[in-house]
């Protein structure tokens, strides 16, 4: 079985294995999900929504 979560591949290595992961992922066996939201991304005061890989600005009227 992959011991990587979330769609990550599995490499393996001498005597263990790295995980690579999918975008919108991190960690040892990619069990994070990465806040794209962290950085404050939007402008204008608008709030932003996080998604996987990726995120939304949504603004107001």
């Amino acid at each position: 079985p992959n011991p990587c979560e979330h769609g990550g591949t599995c490499e393996n290595t001498a005597g263990s294995f790295t995980c690579n992961c999918a975008r919108g992922y991190a960690g040892p066996r990619c069990e994070q999900d990465v806040n794209e939201c962290g950085s404050n991304p939007c402008l204008n005061d608008a709030t932003c929504l996080d998604q996987i890989g990726d995120y939304t600005c949504i603004c107001m009227p």
